[in-house]
């Protein structure tokens, strides 16, 4: 029987047949053939790859060779009808990918072709944007890229817990600001797990507090869980005089609560196991959501 693709762009160092993707790709298999989406950040049969190798491409060039991958692979395949699961910097990558489906995109004319998505855990996604009939979480991914408005509707579905800082930076535009200058400037560098990338981005905004505030705070380059307990605790005690401060308190706030929680980095970590409502998780509305829409259409091979 012929069935829809579903081209699976997945977060750092997720392994073809085990992460988030692949297994809502298994759960599906009646409708969707589980298609890798290659790239760096990812590891392939065996546990390998740039997400472990210190001199690994940085997340952007990994997002860039995501796209190139993808966009490839839809040329070669001209009549097949697909979908996308994504997650972390693979949603990034999913959402670049189908900016190019735009009016003067490279894969303008295989727009029909492309049914849905579904993502977990976007640093690319909208402020707003959940999936049908979802609760907004209140803030918006941490990057500043994002599908093209009016694109998609419910077909495109973002899953985010409400903690989860990647996809899901809270409070106005400055503070999300502060995230992204962060999370952006990291993003140049080398490759990173979600864990070693908030700490990463860590010192970059306590610095800005420092600054915001005027106060000789000494913030290493590198820092550790019992460092940021005690920042955590003279936060609260730090004056706040003007927005750039509050912004930038607001964000290591966010930050903060984020690299500590059990496990670390959990929000981001724990959609199999996180319930969007009573008796269903995340990852069960994913299933639900990738068997939905890719009944609605017949498969074209």
């Amino acid at each position: 029987m012929t069935r829809h693709a579903l081209l699976c762009f997945r977060g750092t160092g997720g392994e073809w047949g085990l992460d988030y993707t692949s297994r809502v790709a298994q759960a599906c298999s009646a409708l969707v053939e589980e298609i890798d989406v290659d790239a760096p950040a990812t590891m392939g049969a065996a546990p390998v790859g740039a997400a472990t190798d210190p001199l690994a491409p940085s997340g952007f060039e990994c997002v860039h060779a995501m796209v190139e991958w993808a966009v490839t692979w839809v040329r070669n395949n001209p009549t097949r009808t697909f979908g996308v699961a994504a997650y972390s910097l693979g949603a990034i990558g999913a959402v670049v990918f189908a900016q190019e489906f735009r009016p003067g995109g490279r894969l303008q004319r295989y727009r029909a072709n492309f049914l849905f998505g579904v993502t977990f855990g976007n640093p690319a996604r909208a402020r707003g944007h959940t999936f049908y009939m979802g609760e907004d979480p209140g803030g918006e991914g941490i990057s500043d890229i994002r599908l093209p408005e009016g694109m998609f509707g419910a077909e495109w579905a973002d899953l985010v817990q409400t903690g989860d800082l990647y996809g899901n930076v809270l409070g106005n535009p400055l503070v999300v600001k502060v995230c992204r200058d962060a999370y952006a400037l990291v993003m140049t560098q080398q490759l990173h797990d979600p864990l070693r990338l908030v700490f990463d981005m860590l010192p970059l905004i306590l610095r800005i507090v420092a600054d915001s505030v005027n106060m000789p705070l000494s913030i290493p380059g590198t820092i550790t869980s019992g460092f940021l307990g005690l920042i955590a605790a003279f936060l609260p005690y730090l004056p706040v005089d003007n927005d750039k401060t509050a912004a930038a308190i607001g964000a290591a706030v966010q930050g903060i609560g984020f690299a500590l929680a059990q496990p670390p980095t959990a929000p981001h970590i724990t959609y199999e196991f996180a319930e969007v409502w009573p008796g269903m998780t995340y990852f069960d509305l994913a299933v639900q959501h990738v068997n939905d829409w890719a009944a609605r259409t017949p498969a074209s091979a």
